[in-house]
Parts: C-alpha cells; structure tokens; sequence
C-alpha cells in the first residue's frame, strides 16, 4: 500500500475478502457476539485479512466495518446508519404495511447482492415481489473513498433508509 492505495494484486484479494466476510457475518445470518453495551459484533478471518463489523441499536442502527490486513494494519472502514420510516412502516392503516423483520430480511437478501466491483452495502438495485431495494452511491465513488444512501420500497413505498460512507485509511 503507497499513498493509502493498494497495489493491483492486494486490491483484488481485499475486495474478494471483503465479499466473502460480509457473507460470512450479518448478512450471512449469523447472530454476532454481543458486546459492550449492547453492540454486536461478527468477526471473520482469511487470506491475510481481518474483518470487523460492530453495530448497535436495531431501528435506528448504527455500525461499522473495519478491514485489518496483516502487513499493513487498519486498511479499510466504512460507517453505516439506517432505519425504518416508521410512519410508512407501522402506522399508516390505508396503506401497505412491513413489519420490521420483513424490512431487515430483504434488507439482508439484498446486501447478499453486492459486485465486488462496488462493494459499498448492497448493488445498485435488487428486487424481489412487492419488494426493492435501491443503493445510489456519490459520482466517482471507488472503494477507496466512497459514500452513498440506500433505500427499501415495499409496494413502490419507501419503507427503509440508510447512509453509508467510508474508504482506505492507514496509519502515521
């Protein structure tokens, strides 16, 4: 790593890495050991990598992913926050309802849908049903710096809102 950037070879194992983590922590599934103050926490290792994703709170929700190379240290982070659009969600009799667990398993399903080659959250669109996941990150967004929004429609209604941003980082 020169200047915060990754040479060719390191930049394609990170980013398959990085796919195959997520896959493997909250968007695989898997339940997260729980940490201080009520966080969460999924870990995974591989290839020369370290992967860490910390969340706390369930609706709204706040997290991070961190990526520990070997050789270099701290290389990568991104921070998310999202929730649900409650009066959408929940209290509107006249119009469709989602509950929450309906909303955070497309959520999951669609984040299972990321291209290594923009790996920020989820890909562009996704749908499924009555369902639709929508991911529009800031021009010129790259895995080095990056930051964008996501949203979830559930019978064309935006029913899910999250942000994200993040990139390489390195030490002194």
């Amino acid at each position: 790593m020169k200047g915060g950037i990754m040479d060719s070879k390191l930049l394609k194992a990170f980013l398959a890495f990085l796919i195959v983590a997520r896959q493997n922590g909250y968007i695989g599934g898997a339940e997260g050991a729980a940490i201080f103050r009520g966080g969460k926490q999924f870990k995974f290792d591989e290839a020369g990598f370290s992967y860490w994703d910390t969340y706390y709170g369930f609706d709204p929700f706040v997290g991070q992913e961190l990526v520990w190379a070997y050789d270099l240290g701290w290389v990568w982070a991104m921070n998310y926050y999202g929730g649900l659009i409650k009066d959408i969600c929940c209290h509107q009799k006249e119009l469709p309802r989602a509950s929450a667990k309906e909303v955070y398993e497309f959520l999951r399903a669609a984040l299972c849908q990321a291209k290594i080659e923009k790996p920020y959250r989820g890909p562009k669109s996704y749908s499924k049903g009555d369902w639709a996941y929508k991911n529009a990150w800031r021009s010129g967004s790259s895995v080095e710096d990056f930051c964008g929004s996501e949203r979830i429609f559930y019978k064309n209604l935006v029913v899910y809102r999250g942000d994200y941003h993040g990139g390489f980082i390195k030490g002194k």
